[in-house]
C-alpha cells in the first residue's frame, strides 16, 4: 500500500533555496499527553472535527484490515479522552471525510471503498454516532474497474449544499456529484471528467480566482498498467458542478506525482501546488503566477525520506503556507521563509514506523494547528500538538 505534503526544500517569494535552513525557533510540534495511540489494525484514512458536538475537535480513522471506523473523543486541550463504539463496515474503508451533508449543522461523514464506486454518507445524531443517509451508498460512476483515489466533500457548485468529488485511479476521471437539502446526491450531468493516467488525490482550491473551485490532479503511474504519469492535470470548475481543461494543463513534472495539496507558499496570495511522488523522494514545488504555472526554481526537489500524503497550513503564522507531509520517516514539515523554505526545527516528528496519512486541525484550541497522523504498520495514531 502506498489517500490537500513534506521535506527538505525551501520555498517564499516564488525562490526555492539552494540551501536547505533550519529555522532558528523552539520545534513546532510536540506530542500530545498519550501519544501514541493504539488503534484498530490497518488504519488508511484519519480526519479531525467535532463530531460529538461539545466544542471539542475530535479524531476519526478509518480501518481497512478491521473494517471500521472510529471516533476518538476529544477533550479540547490536546488530549483524546474516549473512543467511541466502532462503525463496522461490509467493506474495508479506504478514504473518509467530514462535511455537513444534510444542512442541520453537524458534521457527517463520507467513506469510500478502495474497489467501488459507491460512497457511504453517514448522518451525524449529534453526539458521534451515525445512520446512512437516505439513499446511501450513492454511485460516482458507471465505469468497469473500480479503483478510487482521492475523495473529497466540498461545495463545487456553489448552492450551499455539500458535493462529492471523488478519483477514479483505473478509469482516469474524476466524478462528482452534487448534494441536496437532505443529504442526497445525484451525478452531475457531463461526469466523470478526463484527466491523466492513474489519477491520485488532488488538491482541491480556486486556482484562477473566478470565485469557483478548481482541482489539481496528479497522475500517480499507480494504475494496473503501471503508465509512468509525469503531469499534473488542472481542471477548471465553472461553478455550476462541472469541469473542464484548465488554460495551460497539464503541467509537466517528474515521474508519478502521488499526493497534491494547494497552498500559498511564497506569500504572493496565489494558491500554489505541491506534491510528491510515488517511490521517490522527490518533492514538487510549483509556483502560480502572472504567467501561469511554473516550476519554482530548483524543483523538483530531493527529501530525506519518501513522502506519502501532504498538507499546507500556516503553521508558524507568518502569512506564508508551509508545508506538512506523512513520511517514512515521520511527519516532515517544510517553513516557509523570506529567501525560501527551512526545514522545521525537530523535524522529522516521531509518528510511529511511519506516517501513511495525516489531518490537520485544532486540537487543544489555542489558535495553532496541530497534526494526527496514522501509522499503518504499527496501527499507532500520533498526535502532534503545535507550538
Amino acid at each position: 500500500m502506498k489517500r490537500f505534503m513534506v521535506l527538505s526544500v525551501v520555498v517564499a517569494a516564488g525562490i526555492v533555496s539552494a540551501a536547505v535552513g533550519r529555522a532558528a525557533q523552539a520545534p513546532v510540534f510536540v506530542a500530545a499527553p498519550a501519544s501514541p495511540f493504539a488503534m484498530d489494525a490497518g488504519p488508511t484514512a484519519v480526519a479531525i472535527g467535532d463530531v460529538t458536538g461539545d466544542g471539542h475537535p475530535d479524531v476519526v480513522t478509518a480501518h481497512s484490515q478491521s473494517r471500521v471506523v472510529r471516533v476518538l473523543t476529544g477533550d479540547g486541550k490536546g488530549g483524546l479522552t474516549r473512543v467511541l463504539p466502532p462503525m463496522t463496515l461490509a467493506y474495508p474503508p479506504s478514504e473518509l471525510a467530514l462535511a455537513d451533508a444534510n444542512g442541520d449543522r453537524r458534521i457527517d461523514l463520507g467513506v469510500t471503498d478502495h474497489g467501488s464506486y459507491a460512497i457511504d454518507i453517514l448522518l451525524n445524531d449529534g453526539a458521534g454516532s451515525f445512520t446512512p443517509a437516505p439513499g446511501s451508498p450513492f454511485i460516482a460512476s458507471d465505469g468497469a474497474k473500480p479503483h478510487t483515489h482521492g475523495f473529497a466533500l466540498v461545495d463545487v457548485n456553489r448552492d450551499g449544499h455539500t458535493d462529492i468529488v471523488m478519483g477514479n485511479n483505473d478509469d482516469n476521471n474524476i466524478a462528482v456529484l452534487l448534494g441536496g437539502a437532505k443529504g442526497g446526491f445525484t451525478r452531475v450531468a457531463r461526469s466523470p471528467f478526463t484527466v491523466g493516467p492513474s489519477p491520485y488525490p488532488f488538491g482541491i482550491a480556486d486556482l484562477d480566482g473566478d470565485g469557483s473551485l478548481d482541482l489539481a490532479v496528479p497522475s500517480s503511474g499507480t494504475g494496473p498498467a503501471r503508465v509512468t504519469g509525469r503531469e499534473l492535470t488542472l481542471l477548471r470548475g465553472n461553478g455550476l458542478g462541472e469541469f473542464g481543461p484548465a488554460a495551460g494543463s497539464p503541467i509537466p513534472v517528474s515521474a508519478n506525482p502521488y499526493f497534491v495539496a494547494v497552498g500559498d507558499v511564497n506569500g504572493d496570495r496565489r494558491p500554489d501546488l505541491v506534491a510528491s511522488h510515488d517511490d521517490s523522494s522527490l518533492f514538487t514545488v510549483v509556483l502560480n503566477t502572472s504567467k501561469g504555472f511554473v516550476p519554482a526554481p530548483r524543483s523538483p526537489l530531493t527529501l530525506p525520506a519518501l513522502a506519502f500524503s501532504i498538507l499546507t497550513a500556516d503553521l508558524n503564522r507568518d502569512g506564508r503556507d508551509d508545508v506538512v507531509s506523512g513520511s517514512g520517516a515521520g511527519v516532515i514539515v517544510l517553513l516557509g521563509t523570506a529567501d525560501g523554505m527551512a526545514v522545521a526545527p525537530g523535524s522529522p516528528f516521531r509518528a510511529g514506523v511511519s506516517a501513511w496519512n495525516i489531518a490537520a486541525g485544532d486540537m487543544n484550541r489555542d489558535g495553532r494547528i496541530d497534526v494526527a497522523a496514522i501509522d499503518f504498520d504499527s496501527n499507532t495514531l500520533t498526535l502532534l500538538l503545535g507550538q
